[in-house]
């Protein structure tokens, strides 16, 4: 009963979502409200891609300027998007929805998946190898571009919402309960690296984690990954051991994006705030939102080129800036 209502509560949150020294944001007047974005990839600086409900697929040829619709074929949310380069790129989303381009997006092919569960996230280290974040723990790879793909891993019932490499060897996956996994060897071996969902005799309750949104792997021995509750943890050891880092939000606010610069910077967004940090997270910088963000949120973020970062989320909201400025809403 008491997992039921946990698992009742998290899906809220998920609905709800679907989810510095104080600078400034300016909001364009003209903007309207779109559908709702999950993720963003910059290969380059100047090309990047945003994905969202109703299979919605965006496009930016001027480095976020100004964004362009591409047709997907489908009208499901799609939560993930990840370009290798200017030509290769994937998209994922409900009901096992894979979407392939080899062509910058201007047509879409779908790939066939081997479970037919929401998938949440996609991630590329070379044109043929890449994984997959899924539900029920699952994490599926595919080592010829998509052509097939496998079930990789999989362990208990969960969901699992980010998935991040720092090379062919070393990534994280992460999600509900604050499970967190990683692999040294290229997926071949996946393990346990941090979160909790148990059952305590004494109380007679579940004990549970606190459930992560993304995770952003920085180098082979470097991880940052944010959640609901303003939780942030870094591993700075390969995954042997993570910590709790602390920031100047609220209590219980939700973080649902973490990206990391070229330069070194990383940057947070989440429910109404957006957090740059320039020394590895040990202190961090809010940035405020004129007007307001105190009812928005910004769920997909992305490094684009040195120290400049995009971050997509509700309405369509679409936000490009850099820790030394501010950050500027475009439209589309």
């Amino acid at each position: 009963m008491v997992k039921e209502c946990l698992r009742v509560c998290y899906l809220a949150v998920f609905l709800i979502l679907l989810a510095m020294g104080v600078q400034t944001v300016q909001a364009d007047s003209t903007w309207r409200p779109h559908d709702d974005l999950f993720s963003v990839s910059f290969p380059t600086e100047a090309n990047g891609w945003a994905c969202g409900r109703w299979g919605t697929i965006l496009h930016t040829s001027d480095g976020g300027k100004t964004w362009a619709t591409q047709h997907s074929g489908i009208d499901l949310t799609l939560t993930g998007i990840y370009f290798f380069n200017e030509a290769l790129g994937w998209a994922v989303g409900a009901e096992g929805t894979i979407l392939h381009t080899r062509d910058g997006g201007r047509t879409w092919e779908k790939q066939k998946s081997p479970v037919p569960f929401y998938h949440n996230d996609v991630h590329f280290v070379t044109p043929l190898k890449g994984w997959i974040a899924t539900e029920e723990t699952h994490i599926l790879h595919t080592r010829d571009g998509g052509k097939s793909w496998v079930v990789q891993f999989q362990d208990n019932i969960f969901r699992l919402k980010a998935i991040s490499f720092a090379d062919e060897q070393h990534g994280w996956a992460v999600g509900e309960y604050g499970f967190t996994y990683g692999t040294r060897d290229g997926g071949e071996t996946w393990t346990r690296q941090y979160g909790l969902y148990e059952y305590n005799e004494e109380s007679g309750f579940y004990e549970s984690g606190t459930f992560l949104f993304d995770v952003k792997a920085i180098d082979p021995q470097t991880a940052v990954a944010v959640g609901a509750d303003s939780l942030i943890i870094m591993t700075r050891d390969g995954g042997s051991t993570w910590r709790e880092l602390n920031a100047p939000l609220p209590p219980h606010t939700h973080l649902l994006g973490v990206a990391a610069g070229a330069g070194g910077d990383i940057a947070i967004s989440g429910k109404g705030f957006y957090l740059f940090s320039n020394d590895k997270g040990a202190s961090w910088s809010p940035l405020r939102f004129v007007p307001t963000m105190e009812y928005g949120w910004l769920y997909g973020i992305e490094g684009v080129g040195e120290n400049r970062f995009a971050s997509v989320g509700m309405d369509g909201l679409i936000y490009m800036g850099s820790p030394s400025g501010s950050l500027q809403q475009t439209i589309y």
